[in-house]
């Protein structure tokens, strides 16, 4: 099935999609939903500081490049998903709720150094929040499916192999943006106890294009890789044969939107991750990563590092990666039956990361050494 038919079992007149959260998942699936299928999509955005939710929409909107007609289709609606009834006016609130075949819930705090409150609120109380609207739209309209982005790394620091359809019991979390996913998660559970129809997604490090490693957005592992490649860092605790769990891009979008149609997806969880990872030494071994032979990191068990023997400059920086050291010295293994069903799963060999490289260089994030 292609993305245009993920959506086709929504009638005409009731084919309003609700879209929270407009960071790198929320903005790539507004594209895509406007690009791939005829929907309309009402999009939260919460006004900040000086800009109304308005301005701030308009802005991203010019970013994206979306035609005239493609923002006639988007509806922005000012709220704030920490607050009650989604900070919705109540004549919006009640439009919403009687309209809403889809809600695709992205909004959440993603930083690894987030603050434990702030994660709560956010993470934990905007998903409740959101779930009391979910319950009122099942009742009183149109609503079918409630797809949720969770994280795949819910699952802490466990080792070994990480089932789809349950939570581990017992987890141990790196930081709070961790522990407040796996919080929503249960929320989420506990809302398809009572028949909400939800599905839950997993994705792990999400990193640019499968085909050409284009990405808006430089984030997880790639802020990691400049630093290595700048000469800064001549050493780094991770285990070489650590897995670095990758997604890309596309691959969690097309999930995305099969996941908002598929009846069957109702109930069940999905690990959007590569089943076979790269390791972190195969990682640093691409070349394009470290334009004009710069120079790598040698690669240290954790154990092992002793920041008093770094110099100062390089102490700080080590320093102020510290909360990604467990994501490169990961032992886990994703179960992907459940996503086999739903999408064809991603390869992210050595091609890949070349891919993923070049264009880190070409788009100016990664620069070649002065000659």
């Amino acid at each position: 099935m292609d993305a245009q038919g993920a959506l086709r079992g929504v009638s005409m007149d009731q084919s309003l999609i609700f879209l929270t959260g407009m960071g790198t998942l929320g903005r790539e699936i507004l594209v895509a939903l406007l690009e791939r299928t005829p929907h309309r999509v009402a999009v939260l955005v919460r006004p900040r500081a000086r800009r109304s939710a308005m301005e701030r929409a308009a802005r991203l909107f010019a970013e994206l490049g979306l035609t005239a007609e493609q923002q006639a289709r988007i509806e922005v609606v000012a709220g704030d998903i920490t607050r009650h009834g989604l900070g919705l006016d109540p004549e919006t609130q009640e439009r919403l709720v009687r309209s809403t075949a889809v809600i695709i819930h992205t909004a959440a705090v993603t930083s690894l150094v987030a603050d434990r409150a702030l994660c709560q609120a956010v993470n934990i109380d905007g998903t409740a929040n959101l779930l009391i609207f979910a319950e009122r739209a099942l009742a009183l309209g149109p609503l079918r499916k409630v797809v949720h982005l969770s994280t795949a790394f819910v699952a802490g620091a466990r080792c070994g192999h990480i089932e789809e359809d349950c939570l581990p019991p017992t987890p141990q979390h790196f930081n709070h943006y961790e522990w407040s996913k796996y919080e929503a998660e249960r929320l989420v559970r506990a809302a398809l106890g009572t028949g909400l129809p939800a599905t839950i997604l997993r994705p792990s490090m999400v990193v640019g294009d499968t085909a050409t490693g284009r990405t808006r957005d430089f984030n997880v592992i790639y802020p990691l890789l400049r630093l290595m490649a700048s000469g800064l860092v001549t050493r780094f605790p991770a285990c070489p044969r650590g897995r670095v769990h990758l997604a890309p891009i596309d691959f969690v979008i097309e999930a995305t939107l099969r996941a908002a149609q598929m009846d069957w997806t109702t109930g069940h969880t999905f690990h959007l991750t590569s089943p076979k990872p790269p390791t972190v030494e195969q990682l640093l071994a691409c070349d394009e990563f470290f334009p004009d032979d710069a120079p790598r990191p040698r690669l240290l068990p954790p154990a092992q590092l002793d920041l008093r023997e770094c110099r100062e400059r390089e102490r700080e920086l080590l320093m102020s990666v510290a909360f990604c050291f467990p994501y490169f010295n990961a032992h886990m293994r994703f179960a992907t039956t459940n996503t086999a069903r739903l999408v064809a799963l991603p390869t992210t060999d050595a091609e890949y990361l070349a891919r993923l490289g070049r264009y880190a260089v070409e788009s100016g994030y990664l620069r070649r050494l002065a000659a």
